[in-house]
């Protein structure tokens, strides 16, 4: 675990110093797991291969990105950056069907009085 964490410090300092080619070492670290995650969270394969996409394309701009913090933690990140991803796709999602307006549905039926 040390030298998983020492390995994924030295990819993170290599992809700020502008080596992103790094990066492909980290997406194939992590690629399955947050693929699993995400498709069990959206129950669709379809989605989960846009989402996670996403993930990592986020991922990268941040860690490539001086400005910004380094990252400590890899892997909380990336779980971090999916549920964020996961979030935006439900937040954005558009209904499939509109309801029906009160006005417009049939009236109700009436039940036959009991005498």
């Amino acid at each position: 675990m040390v030298i998983q964490s020492i390995d994924e410090r030295l990819d993170l300092l290599h992809i700020r110093a502008g080596k992103t080619e790094v990066f492909v070492r980290v997406y194939d670290r992590y690629i399955k797991e947050i693929y699993r995650y995400v498709s069990f969270k959206t129950g669709s394969s379809e989605t989960a291969d846009d989402l996670v996409s996403d993930v990592f394309l986020r991922a990268l701009e941040y860690v490539a990105d001086s400005q910004r913090p380094l990252v400590k933690q890899l892997r909380p990140f990336l779980y971090q950056l999916a549920r964020a991803v996961i979030a935006d796709h439900y937040r954005d999602r558009k209904p499939t069907h509109q309801l029906e307006l009160l006005e417009d549905a049939p009236a109700p039926r009436s039940s036959p009085s009991a005498t």
